[in-house]
């Protein structure tokens, strides 16, 4: 069984993210950026080996830098999988490090279908 869920605003198929993840383009990484992620979808990325932060409604991976980040794995894992907005968070660093997050949006988040309202 697939769930599909339908999100508002630019989508891509799965054939579209798999294709770019086996042959990178200039525009992967665009295509990569526009993916719309349920809040059930976010958050089964709460852990060591996939590690998203919310931040307003823009989706970062960490993963990458949870190993290495000052404040130890467990300050990033413990507000992964949209646990909370890291909108603050994300503005207590430099601008440096701001700008350095923007090679790692993943997406926006979209309307859960199946929340409870």
């Amino acid at each position: 069984k697939f769930l599909i869920v339908k999100c508002r605003g630019p989508e891509t198929s799965w054939f579209i993210g798999a294709l770019s993840s086996i042959c990178p383009t200039s525009d992967s990484q665009d295509i990569r950026q526009s993916r719309t992620y349920s809040m059930c979808q976010l958050r089964r990325h709460n852990h060591g080996d996939s590690a998203w932060i919310l931040c307003g409604n823009t989706i970062y991976d960490a993963t990458t830098y949870i190993r290495s980040h000052p404040g130890g794995m467990e300050a990033i894992l413990r507000k992964s999988g949209g646990a909370v907005d890291c909108t603050e968070d994300l503005r207590f660093h430099s601008k440096r490090a701001q700008k350095e997050w923007k090679k790692y949006k993943v997406g926006t988040l979209c309307h859960c279908p199946h929340a409870h309202q």
